[in-house]
């Protein structure tokens, strides 16, 4: 059995767009896989998407190969955010 983690690549059933897990979105990180809860991004069409997914709608596609992750923090721009950009 695979175990989910941030730099994993996923897709939801019956979806055509692959995404790329960032984090754990639960508190509780001993939850099993597939009970947790996952931020995952996405790109379609020039624009960024987020959404946070159940571990059990999830398909693995491929497993993060990078042997050392990335370190850094990662900021995801809000909606009003865009907005004010966008204008």
């Amino acid at each position: 059995m695979f175990r989910l983690d941030a730099g994993d690549l996923v897709r939801v059933a019956g979806v055509d767009h692959e995404m790329v897990i960032i984090g754990c979105a639960d508190e509780d990180l001993r939850l099993d896989e597939f009970d947790a809860s996952w931020f995952c991004v996405w790109e379609a069409e020039h624009y960024l998407f987020e959404e946070v997914f159940a571990g059990r709608d999830l398909i693995l596609v491929r497993k993060e190969r990078r042997r050392v992750p990335r370190g850094g923090n990662i900021t995801f721009p809000t909606r009003q955010a865009h907005r004010a950009l966008v204008g």
